[in-house]
């Protein structure tokens, strides 16, 4: 990516994943912030870094590993195993958080307090520092970063200034100018749902002609193949040749050729 930097930082995790594996870890502090070791500083707009970083994955599982072995690997050609996937990413006031589902190797490591911190591995705007999207999560014992963490699976509550940065975001996807209030983002986003919803039926209703088109072709093409088979087999007699089917019929009679109207 042109102009943009790679870094990463640490922060602290804070007791056990839940049964089911799941963790909700702050990624970023919402703003400005440098690292313990001088790096940054660095800008974080929770609602963007999301949308960028889901826009840039598309429906692909963001990774987490080991001490960022995924940077490592084509170096030190030491294996690379997941050590779990971000499920999904959630914009607070207070920064951006990810739901890591840790796999069972890793979420024992956690509860053992053998892994400790999370570090992010992301692209940054070289020259402002602001944080393009998020690339990896990796488990660390190396911390860089003071910030709070989570161990509940349960989504972080919501509040208007959330549900405000979402919209921006969504403005940004609609191409929706910047003034966009909430009320018309919403109503954009309704409005594509409509249409998607009415996309849906008009495809199922072609799809449902279409089926059955195909099944009276199917038929009559099966019930010629029959037919053809019974004449060959001398149990169905012939259809008149092309030049014989008229309304009238020539016939032979006693009295010499006369007209009769075939009924």
């Amino acid at each position: 990516m042109n102009g943009l930097g790679r870094a990463s930082h640490s922060n602290a995790l804070r007791g056990a994943p839940e049964s089911d594996r799941r963790q909700w870890v702050q990624v970023f502090p919402k703003g400005e912030f440098k690292g313990r070791d001088g790096r940054g500083p660095y800008r974080c707009d929770p609602a963007k870094v999301k949308a960028r970083t889901l826009a840039h994955f598309g429906g692909t599982d963001i990774p987490t590993d080991y001490d960022h072995q995924l940077e490592h690997a084509a170096e030190n050609g030491r294996p690379a195993p997941a050590s779990g996937w971000v499920r999904d990413l959630y914009a607070r006031d207070d920064g951006l958080w990810a739901l890591v589902e840790w796999t069972p190797k890793a979420a024992a490591h956690i509860a053992d307090k053998e892994y400790r911190y999370v570090s992010p591995v992301f692209y940054h705007g070289r020259r402002d520092g602001e944080i393009s999207l998020l690339e990896s999560i990796s488990l660390t014992n190396l911390p860089n970063l003071d910030m709070k963490a989570i161990a509940s699976r349960e989504e972080p509550g919501t509040n208007d200034l959330e549900t405000s940065m979402s919209l921006k975001a969504l403005c940004s996807i609609f191409g929706l100018p910047e003034s966009a209030t909430d009320e018309q983002a919403l109503a954009h986003a309704k409005h594509l749902t409509a249409e998607h919803s009415l996309a849906k039926a008009e495809a199922a209703r072609v799809g449902a002609e279409n089926e059955g088109l195909q099944k009276a072709l199917a038929a009559k093409e099966a019930a010629s193949a029959l037919a053809e088979e019974g004449v060959k087999a001398g149990k169905i007699s012939p259809p008149w040749p092309t030049e014989q089917k008229t309304t009238r019929q020539k016939i032979r009679t006693d009295s010499g050729l006369t007209w009769t109207k075939l009924r």
